[in-house]
């Protein structure tokens, strides 16, 4: 299987795409979103690296990398609280398997410090609305810790339902 995380703009996105569906081997889609200065407005993620890069809205990266195909496409390094905003935009254009890895914490830099981190708790509850808008794989990305796990696990049910 080739995951492809990180998909926060069109031109890469493309290529890493098309080069891993031309291996043969199943391939899941990652896709890093941010909401725009307004608060409102979903687009692709960008670091303090890729400043210099618009952010176009989420919707036309996802809309123009889905149908290449892959079995499975999710919303991962992007904060809880645009996630599912971001799924609701992912849903649009997706009808297979979905899956959240969310940031749990905000980094910084030099010594891979996370502040602002979501309660393991908080994010085992989020986890569960996100399942109930079709998510079939859960997990964590930057700031996840053991204790975020253990909430997924007490909170989640033992099998999720299959995509339709």
């Amino acid at each position: 299987m080739i995951v492809t995380e990180m998909m926060i703009d069109l031109e890469n996105a493309t290529i890493v795409t098309e080069a891993a569906l031309a291996t043969g081997l199943p391939v899941w889609h990652g896709f890093s979103a941010e909401f725009a200065a307004d608060g409102k407005t979903v687009v692709e993620w960008r670091g303090e690296e890729f400043t210099a890069m618009e952010a176009r809205p989420l919707g036309e990266l996802i809309a123009a990398i889905v149908p290449m195909g892959g079995e499975l496409a999710g919303i991962m390094h992007s904060l809880p609280s645009v996630t599912g905003p971001a799924l609701r935009i992912l849903r649009e254009h997706w009808s297979g398997p979905m899956s959240v890895y969310s940031e749990t914490g905000k980094f910084e830099n030099p010594k891979w410090n996370y502040t602002d981190t979501t309660k393991p708790d908080d994010y085992a509850a989020m986890a569960l609305t996100w399942i109930k808008m079709g998510v079939q794989v859960v997990g964590g990305c930057c700031g996840t810790v053991p204790g975020h796990v253990t909430a997924l696990k007490g909170a989640l049910p033992a099998s999720l339902p299959r995509a339709a």
